[in-house]
């Protein structure tokens, strides 16, 4: 049995032990806190240069900017893993901030599908979902005619973080094998590839900007979408069929899906990607 005073001294050191633990508790929540401001300031700051600017983007420029140190920069800016299973090393600096950043447009692109799936409070047709998907997409990246302009070489991680958006509109409440998820994927990565390529070719500005957003939106579900139906038996929409559109290259008519990995591959090299 303990006595008074042990029991005291007891209860002394168990406040001792809570105080400390909500000290660090505070700490850790202001850390936190700071974290996610110097994010958002980086964030912010970034998209405001994609937007508007036509500079190189850089930490530097990004730190400038924001008003965030590039020491805080890069601590708040690196990953532990990557996306992409073939990647070389952790994302680290400004390839890690522009991957965060199309991580989030995918997630809001994948959103977009989501609310079109409660308006109609019905399963929506693979076609369909492709092209909610690309339009939501594509609107979002003209915003940003800067986004890809990065110091370095694109980080593959880019292309699987948009590409996600996508291969979800292609797998969604589809009775699909493991290995027809893996083909969904490869399709959703090339054709992310080729958005992403148009994007940086400067093409748009022969074109009026809604003109320029139609056509690429169009041309994009009219490539992805004949893939689709091919490979799953299907017949090509009427809609899509009475495209102009739609002028499937020889890729489309292969039948060894290889050949579409082949070029996917190909894809990423000419783009230094």
């Amino acid at each position: 049995m303990p006595t008074r005073l042990e029991r005291l001294q007891a209860d002394k050191d168990r406040l001792e032990r809570e105080k400390v633990a909500r000290i660090d508790e505070a700490r850790k929540r202001g850390a936190d806190t700071r974290k996610r401001r110097t994010r958002t300031k980086a964030f912010i700051a970034y998209l405001r240069l994609a937007r508007t600017d036509g500079r190189q983007i850089s930490v530097a420029l990004v730190s400038k900017k924001s008003g965030v140190s590039q020491a805080a920069f890069y601590e708040n800016f690196k990953s532990d893993r990557t996306t992409s299973p073939d990647a070389d090393s952790a994302q680290h600096g400004i390839a890690a901030l522009l991957v965060a950043i199309c991580d989030r447009i995918a997630r809001v692109s994948i959103r977009e599908l989501d609310r079109q799936l409660i308006v109609g409070n019905k399963p929506i047709e693979q076609s369909r979902r492709v092209a909610i998907t690309v339009n939501s997409l594509v609107r979002t990246l003209l915003r940003y005619p800067n986004l890809f302009n990065v110091e370095g070489k694109i980080p593959r991680d880019v292309i699987y973080a948009l590409s996600a958006a996508l291969r979800e509109a292609i797998t969604r409440d589809e009775d699909m094998t493991a290995e027809e998820v893996d083909d969904a994927a490869v399709i959703a990565l090339y054709h992310t590839t080729a958005l992403i390529g148009i994007l940086r070719s400067g093409l748009g500005s022969h074109f009026e900007p809604d003109e320029y957003m139609g056509r690429l939106i169009r041309r994009t579900v009219a490539q992805i979408v004949p893939v689709l139906a091919s490979t799953s038996g299907r017949e090509l929409p009427s809609q899509l069929a009475r495209m102009d559109d739609i002028e499937p290259p020889a890729l489309l008519r292969v039948t060894e899906f290889s050949s579409y990995q082949t070029v996917l591959t190909m894809q990423l090299e000419l783009l230094g990607i």
